[in-house]
């Protein structure tokens, strides 16, 4: 999801551009064959910006890292491109900031956190169906992953948007992200996990709507990791939030 301020016209999946892959070079990762569809809300973003949702398909991304880029261009009205990254790995209730790594801790998490009125922001409700169970306890032991085969938690390179780790259904969660120096755009989450342990990460995130410099905003549910090393600049005039619907996160997400 991506508010834009100032947007000329109604956008189409060609006025962005999307990658997917799982390293610290994106500027070679293939590009994303699936197509998504472009809803755009006038006027529904924060701020009365323009709210634009990308929705994919079910399983089009999963444990891997989906770069999104918006175009600048005569319908997005932005003076140059706006870059940012989502991680998905299935099962990860971000239990450690320092990787994305699915195991027991996962799997006994979900154990000890069933609840029959799981929201939209609980860590453990992997397949978001809005109960924590034995179905999610088996999402993350049918998703284990190791030092090998982990999800990165990749560098953003210089000049790009902040990298979100996005964890959301099917069978996904919420965990670690890579976060940009605090003169990049800033993500504001309008959703936050409840009762989350200290581990979904460094989640230092403001608690107030904050207008940043680039188009770009997530509702897969934003926790942040460590600075990353290349600072970002500002040039853009964009807002960025989170719907807080289990909705939206739903239908976006599940896709992821």
């Amino acid at each position: 999801m991506v508010d834009i301020a100032g947007l000329v016209t109604s956008l189409s999946s060609g006025d962005f551009q999307f990658k997917v892959g799982d390293d610290n070079s994106p500027a070679t990762w293939p590009a994303l064959t699936a197509t998504p569809t472009i809803t755009v809300r006038p006027g529904q973003g924060v701020g009365g910006t323009n709210r634009v949702e990308i929705t994919f398909d079910d399983y089009a991304v999963k444990k891997e890292w989906l770069q999104v880029t918006v175009l600048a261009n005569d319908h997005t009205g932005l003076a140059a491109n706006d870059v940012f990254y989502f991680g998905n790995a299935v099962g990860e209730a971000g239990d450690n900031p320092a990787n994305a790594r699915v195991n027991a801790v996962d799997e006994l998490a979900a154990r000890a956190q069933a609840t029959n009125s799981a929201s939209i922001t609980n860590l453990y409700d992997y397949n978001r169906d809005e109960v924590v169970n034995i179905a999610d306890q088996v999402v993350a032991r049918t998703n284990v992953t190791c030092a090998l085969n982990d999800l990165r938690l990749i560098a953003v390179p210089s000049g790009a948007g902040a990298a979100h780790f996005a964890f959301l259904p099917p069978a996904v969660s919420t965990g670690p992200v890579v976060t940009p120096p605090s003169s990049a755009p800033v993500v504001e989450p309008v959703i936050a996990p409840v009762g989350a342990p200290t581990v979904p990460s460094v989640l230092s995130v403001p608690t107030s709507p904050v207008v940043a410099t680039g188009p770009v905003t997530t509702v897969l549910g934003t926790v942040a990791v460590p600075p990353v090393t290349a600072p970002v600049p500002v040039s853009k005039s964009v807002t960025h939030a989170v719907k807080p619907t289990a909705w939206a996160v739903k239908k976006v997400s599940r896709g992821l």
